[in-house]
């Protein structure tokens, strides 16, 4: 792991606060299928020096975990892959907390998402979606932001 995402958006922070773990119930969430922590349980206002212990312990092998009454964290071998998943994650989170606002939400077969789960993280799924998101930015703010970076 050399790059890591934390932060608390909107809908990861709901999931947060409700104590609810990520359920695979859509193909955009194969990459986090068997790959996504939950702990379960924080230990308070993140001012003592046993969160990264806490949370790497949690984390496991994994590399995405949601952080009760805290937000997210994701990581990856490299700022691209954990900048794709910090950017999946969320939109999993409000897909979940929008699907769980009509109906109860049915996981997908497990069998078929964790044959599934390795292909939208793939190099090649996670480099073009990290170049357009990035296009993006240069097409919204213009290629100086990338001299103040």
């Amino acid at each position: 792991m050399n790059a890591i995402f934390h932060g608390h958006p909107p809908y990861l922070s709901v999931l947060s606060t409700l104590q609810t773990p990520l359920i695979v119930a859509h193909m955009d969430r194969m990459p986090f299928m068997d790959d996504c922590a939950f702990l379960a349980e924080w230990p308070g206002l993140p001012i003592a020096d046993d969160e990264g212990r806490i949370i790497s312990e949690a984390l496991g092998d994994k590399m995405s975990i949601i952080l009760v009454h805290h937000g997210y964290l994701t990581s990856g071998k490299i700022v691209a892959q954990a900048s794709f998943l910090n950017v999946y994650l969320e939109r999993a989170a409000r897909m979940q907390m929008r699907a769980a606002a009509v109906g109860e939400i049915k996981p997908v077969n497990e069998q078929l998402a964790r044959e599934s789960a390795n292909f939208p993280n793939s190099p090649l799924v996670v480099y073009t979606t990290f170049d357009y998101y990035t296009h993006k930015v240069i097409n919204h703010y213009g290629a100086a932001v990338l001299d103040e970076i």
